[in-house]
């Protein structure tokens, strides 16, 4: 029997994703609908063509110490730019392990999400530009970059997609929800 702090955990992923899914479905043209919350990957959604996908949830955040030393000490919002690059690079290599070993198991075609909750992608996009091609070493069919740090006020999530090359870049979505707080 799952925790009440499982439920909490699981009921937020299942929020974040609906927020991806419309800013996917903004970048993409493509809808993703939710079938079932579970582990390994995360969810499991069908596209609009009837694909079945896997679609793994991961934060890109500094621990809670590091986030306030850098904002009350050294009076720093964003995190460094090239740690975040950095961090990215761990993230995809760590999921991936996880992907091939545990995901494909459940559904052979997986999207990883990176969420960036502590940072924005104006932060680190201009380190993005010279790196097209460089993220194709895994087993994702697809690896987007995703900022929600304007899900408070307008309930929006911009992305950026790694990969596939096809797909990308940066994806502007200003104000995509109602304006803020009424």
């Amino acid at each position: 029997m799952a925790s009440d702090q499982e439920i909490g955990k699981k009921e937020l992923e299942f929020i974040q994703l609906g927020y991806f899914c419309d800013a996917y479905q903004h970048a993409t043209g493509i809808t993703l609908s939710p079938i079932t919350g579970i582990e390994n990957p995360d969810f499991v959604v069908e596209a609009e063509d009837g694909r079945i996908v896997g679609v793994e949830l991961t934060k890109l955040m500094r621990p809670p110490e590091e986030q306030f030393v850098a904002r009350v000490i050294d009076r720093q919002e964003e995190p460094d730019p090239y740690g975040q690059l950095d961090k990215i690079h761990y993230l995809i290599a760590k999921k991936e392990e996880a992907r091939s070993n545990r995901y494909i198991e459940k559904v052979a075609d997986t999207i990883l999400v990176i969420e960036l909750v502590d940072g924005t992608l104006s932060n680190i996009i201009y380190l993005l530009d010279g790196l097209k091609g460089e993220y194709r070493d895994h087993g994702f069919v697809e690896v987007w970059l995703a900022d929600y740090s304007g899900t408070d006020a307008y309930g929006n999530v911009e992305l950026f997609c790694l990969y596939p090359e096809h797909n990308w870049g940066f994806v502007e979505r200003p104000n995509a929800g109602s304006k803020p707080y009424g």
